[in-house]
């Protein structure tokens, strides 16, 4: 009897650890939605003189810095960094192509 109260307690810590990394990989997730409208805004309205951006971006679950290189007229190789208030790091990379709004060659890094 002991032996099955041990495991159901085992089992729900294990349920309580997945919540608590869901929910980190939540707000990164949204933390990031948020960075990509932010910096597709950006840079389509960015003139044509301009080769490269950095900026940083608070937002309310957190913060994104990206890094944005023009690499042809209209396409921008980003990065961007995002780190929600709990600390949980999320970063990506990908082409932006401003003229169609599209988003290309998607990488992610944890």
């Amino acid at each position: 009897m002991s032996a099955l109260f041990l495991h159901a307690v085992a089992l729900y810590h294990t349920e309580i650890q997945f919540f608590e990394e869901e929910k980190k990989w939540y707000e990164a997730d949204y933390l990031m939605k948020q960075a990509l409208t932010y910096v597709k805004q950006t840079l389509a309205s960015t003139p044509e003189n301009v080769s490269s951006l950095t900026q940083t971006v608070s937002f309310v679950h957190g913060q994104a810095t990206y890094r944005a290189t023009r690499i042809e007229p209209d396409v921008w190789s980003v990065t961007v960094s995002c780190i929600t208030n709990a600390q949980f790091r999320y970063d990506v990379q990908f082409q932006f192509d401003a003229s169609t709004n599209n988003i290309s060659v998607w990488r992610e890094a944890y």
